[in-house]
């Protein structure tokens, strides 16, 4: 018999983990045709160990980890100080969720975003590349599409949905 999946806030210990399952996540949903150089520097540059280290010290983040017998499943990042477009109406935001690929579909990121709303309050809001995956499974727990944040990354526009929270129960 397998054991359960536990949820809890993320150690110091967990860094190196985090830092290869960010890395694992992000180049798996954006280096569609392979690493450039440009995604081997955001990958480098953002989900490094003092990066991490600085979010699970930070007053302003939390980080909550999946983990079952010691093997990281996914995690979220949340930003207690981050307002969509400075309006605290919409709460906190969900800066990342991110659940390997092999552990989808198993309520995982549910359960992280539900835990993060019993410790942060209900309202969130997040932003993710209209072309993500993770659009379907937004749209799925109800979340309300509240408008498209562009961003530039090495002079490509990149095109986000932006969405706001419902209670999950």
């Amino acid at each position: 018999m397998k054991a359960e999946t536990i949820i809890r806030k993320a150690r110091e210990q967990d860094v190196p983990c985090l830092s290869v399952l960010s890395s694992k996540v992000w180049l798996a949903t954006y280096a569609k045709e392979g690493v450039k150089p440009e995604y081997a520097d955001f990958v480098v540059n953002n989900f490094n160990t003092e990066s991490f280290l600085q979010d699970i010290n930070s007053l302003d983040k939390t980080i909550l980890v999946a983990e079952q017998e010691g093997i990281l499943q996914g995690y979220l990042l949340a930003n207690k100080q981050s307002h969509y477009q400075g309006q605290s109406e919409f709460g906190y935001e969900i800066d990342r969720l991110y659940v390997d690929a092999q552990f989808k579909g198993l309520g995982i990121g549910k359960a992280l975003l539900q835990r993060c709303q019993n410790e942060l309050g209900p309202k969130f809001w997040l932003y993710t590349w209209v072309e993500n995956d993770a659009n379907d499974f937004y749209k799925h727990l109800g979340l309300t599409n509240i408008g498209q944040l562009t961003f530039d990354f090495h002079g490509v526009k990149i095109q986000n949905w932006v969405y706001s929270s419902v209670r999950l129960a």
